[in-house]
């Protein structure tokens, strides 16, 4: 029973990768999400075949899937263009010089002049 088992899951998580490998060439951008989904499943696939099965017996196909499903999957990620992290994790997206720039220009505003309010005839002015 237990061998029946860790075949059906080793055969289900390389129908996945292979789905994964093969559809991530043709992926349209509508689609991301569904191949995130399929990406978090194929991972959690083999946690439990590596769970299930002693180590050193998955065989280095299987390995090489793993490893080409983890890629695809941090390609699926969705993100921000400047993402918020308050968990000290900082997003990749962060260490580029242009977004580092960015983010600097949008915080310093200490130099940028202050706006006139025009007043409105019949509105009193609020101090």
């Amino acid at each position: 029973m237990v061998p029946l088992l860790i075949q059906e899951i080793f055969s289900c998580f390389v129908r996945n990768c292979t789905r994964i490998l093969s559809e991530m060439q043709n992926i349209k951008k509508d689609r991301t999400d569904e191949m995130a989904k399929i990406c978090r499943t194929a991972t959690v696939l083999y946690e439990v075949l590596q769970a299930v099965v002693s180590p050193g017996k998955i065989d280095a196909e299987t390995e090489r899937y793993a490893k080409d499903v983890e890629m695809k999957r941090k390609q699926c990620e969705p993100y921000n263009i400047l993402p918020l992290y308050t968990l000290g994790v900082k997003p990749r997206i962060m260490e580029f010089p242009e977004i580092k720039a960015a983010a600097h220009a949008l915080r310093n505003v200490s130099n940028l002049p202050m706006p006139r309010m025009q007043s409105t005839p019949g509105v009193p002015r609020v101090k």
